[in-house]
């Protein structure tokens, strides 16, 4: 009896903290999250996924953007939009996609406490690009 009642109690914790982590991941549908910083620039298209998220480091935001724009001009887009804001963001190309033709670009920069974290991903005549934020603790 006593190792069911422990079980039960473990069983009640666990699921409670899953329920605490899940909420918040609150999703936002087309729109952008409520707090999300307006320094990060957002490249035009349809927002497929807007979400606030929890990571190691602290709360933040997922976003999903499909982009009319050639995986060449979306790299440019955010090339010139970091730069304008005064941010020095890394580039880099993932090479060694072997089956695939799509090529993936991330891009990694710091605005004051947060972490901005990107994929930008070709397609057939459209994008994808994924941005993740980190607003630290």
């Amino acid at each position: 009896m006593k190792i069911k009642i422990v079980n039960l109690i473990i069983f009640i914790i666990m699921a409670f903290g899953m329920f605490t982590a899940c909420s918040f991941d609150k999703s936002y549908g087309e729109q952008l999250p409520p707090g999300f910083p307006s320094s990060i620039p957002i490249i035009r298209g349809n927002i497929e996924e807007s979400r606030d998220a929890r990571f190691e480091d602290g709360k933040g935001f997922i976003i999903g953007i499909r982009t009319p724009m050639s995986y060449e001009d979306s790299i440019k887009f955010y090339k010139e939009a970091f730069k304008a804001n005064g941010d020095t963001a890394k580039f880099v190309e993932a090479t060694n996609m072997s089956g695939t033709s799509q090529k993936v670009m991330t891009v990694e920069t710091h605005q004051e406490q947060s972490l901005v974290l990107m994929e930008i991903i070709s397609g057939e005549g459209s994008s994808y690009v994924n941005i993740a934020v980190h607003l630290g603790k």
